[in-house]
């Protein structure tokens, strides 16, 4: 953490808008995987700002993946389907496949955790049918968890339905 908290230090002191925000897109990171969500989301919101302002299609698009994450592990559904619909878009308006896919995985996963199923689905069609013909294996292993979670869900609902 001290690391980025000096980075940004020396990118303000330069005054360099870029390296601001990307110091502190990587101290939310930090805070986000120490479970610091409120923090990570105040970070992520002011580089998402300064990225909007510098026209940087990648950090946007980025810092609005970690956004959604956020927003889907604190269950809230919309914002989070809404952040990781505008980072679908944004990694396909940059060409980013990769980035698509991830997208589409983190679409179908939020659509599975809100029971969703048919668009779950429709999201990880996509995602596995693009990451299978470009090679991506880190998302069709993300895919396979998903269809874990999935099955482990329908067989939750049936005993759920025999015991009623």
């Amino acid at each position: 953490m001290n690391t980025f908290v000096g980075a940004l230090l020396e990118f303000q002191k330069l005054d360099s808008l870029y390296g601001i925000a990307s110091a502190m897109a990587n101290i939310a990171l930090l805070y986000q995987l120490h479970g610091k969500n409120i923090e990570a989301r105040a970070q992520y919101e002011q580089a998402l700002s300064i990225f909007d302002d510098l026209e940087n299609q990648a950090g946007i698009t980025q810092t609005l993946t970690n956004l959604g994450l956020i927003c889907q592990e604190e269950q809230e559904w919309e914002q989070a389907h809404d952040h990781f619909e505008q980072a679908l878009a944004g990694y396909r308006e940059l060409g980013d496949v990769h980035g698509e896919a991830i997208a589409l995985v983190n679409l179908a996963r939020l659509c599975a955790l809100r029971g969703d199923a048919a668009r779950a689905e429709s999201f990880a069609s996509d995602a596995r049918a693009l990451s299978e013909a470009r090679g991506f294996d880190d998302q069709l292993a993300r895919l396979e968890g998903f269809e874990a979670m999935v099955a482990d869900r329908e067989c939750a609902a049936r005993r759920s339905d025999d015991e009623q």
